[in-house]
């Protein structure tokens, strides 16, 4: 996800685990698309790719002239020629689709999911997707396959949608609302025709359909969360922030529930493991199942995922908040400033670049 508050800050991507991405990439003053990778920058291309996206340890391109590749390990390599009409980089899996041809990369190694691929979602390590030929509903997660049943003359499935390791769905010939989550499917509700349900990395919420209370699967149990549905909710890594019907503000992390507000904040939001919230002007954050106060305003940039929130203070200065700490980036004028997951790409106002990478400032100049 992305934010537009300000054309040239992008959101901060940092890892709980601070050491496992190693990879951004940029394009140069020369138009030239160059990696770096650890600490070492080489130039992949002298034409600018029509687009990019980088994962933990690899990052996939479409070059110049339409072709998908992916630099590994030091390497380049064409994955596809041709019109990609999507493709996404998670955690564990490139995955790309070309002309209902849906293929899945990961560690070197290329998997064709199917040739005639009418419906499919994706995401860090879960592939769901209807093959048209063979009239199934497979899974593929953590390379095996998981079959959900004959779709017959139609899909068995009326509805779906895919978290980081989680797979919620609606079965339309059993009527139950089930999620699958790691390598077990677990039967939520009977449902009637639709639920009222969000997804993302080890959580499904959701609004029990027999009982019209508002519930949790959370690790594999399910948690009864309120006797009445929410007002508002939103879904994030192993939490979900709510206004309920007494309009608390409430804050289900990690299996517990924690009263944040006994009122309805301005406006609240969820980002993986962040949850922001402007309470009567103030900027804060709940974080690991702490709230803290960052600013004694509305900054007017605000750009946040993973474990960090970016933001200017009142002097107009980059400040960050990573993995619970407050930071300071750094003290000049900048161009424009973009992150990958945990490392920060800083373009100044001439031929200079930097990146800040595992706690280090790298100054670089246009090859």
């Amino acid at each position: 996800m992305k934010k537009s508050l300000l054309l040239f800050i992008s959101i901060i991507f940092f890892s709980l685990n601070i050491n496992a991405q190693k990879i951004t990439a940029y394009i140069n003053f020369r138009n030239y698309f160059v990696v770096f990778d650890d600490g070492r920058t080489d130039v992949l291309e002298v034409m600018p790719p029509q687009s990019f996206k980088v994962g933990p340890d690899y990052l996939a391109y479409i070059d110049n002239v339409g072709n998908l590749k992916v630099y590994y390990e030091g390497k380049v390599e064409t994955l596809d020629p041709g019109v990609i009409l999507s493709y996404e980089a998670g955690d564990d899996y490139l995955i790309f689709e070309k002309y209902q041809q849906v293929k899945v990369w990961s560690d070197g190694k290329l998997t064709n999911l199917g040739n005639n691929i009418t419906a499919w979602m994706g995401s860090d390590s879960l592939v769901a997707f209807y093959d048209q030929n063979y009239k199934n509903f497979h899974l593929f997660y953590h390379d095996e396959e998981y079959d959900l049943g004959d779709g017959l003359v139609e899909l068995p499935i009326t509805e779906f949608s895919v978290g980081n390791n989680v797979f919620a769905f609606i079965d339309k010939y059993q009527l139950t609302f089930t999620v699958f989550y790691q390598g077990y499917f677990t039967d939520l509700s009977t449902i009637i025709r639709k639920v009222d349900y969000k997804v993302n990395a080890d959580i499904v919420a959701y609004r029990d359909d027999e009982t019209n209370t508002f519930k949790a699967f959370f690790k594999g149990d399910i948690y009864d969360l309120e006797d009445l549905p929410p007002v508002e909710y939103k879904v994030g890594h192993g939490m979900v922030a709510y206004v309920n019907q007494n309009q608390e503000f409430i804050v289900f992390y990690n299996g517990s529930k924690h009263r944040v507000l006994n009122y309805v904040p301005e406006y609240f939001d969820v980002s993986d493991s962040l949850v922001a919230f402007n309470n009567q002007g103030f900027l804060n954050v709940f974080y690991d199942g702490v709230t803290t106060e960052l600013t004694r305003y509305i900054p007017p940039a605000i750009e946040w995922d993973w474990s960090t929130m970016a933001y200017l203070d009142d002097n107009l200065k980059i400040q960050a908040f990573m993995a619970g700490e407050k930071q300071f980036i750094i003290n000049e004028t900048l161009r424009d400033i973009y992150t990958n997951r945990n490392i920060i790409t800083i373009r100044f106002g001439n031929q200079r670049w930097a990146v800040y990478y595992n706690g280090q400032l790298y100054e670089l100049e246009d090859q």
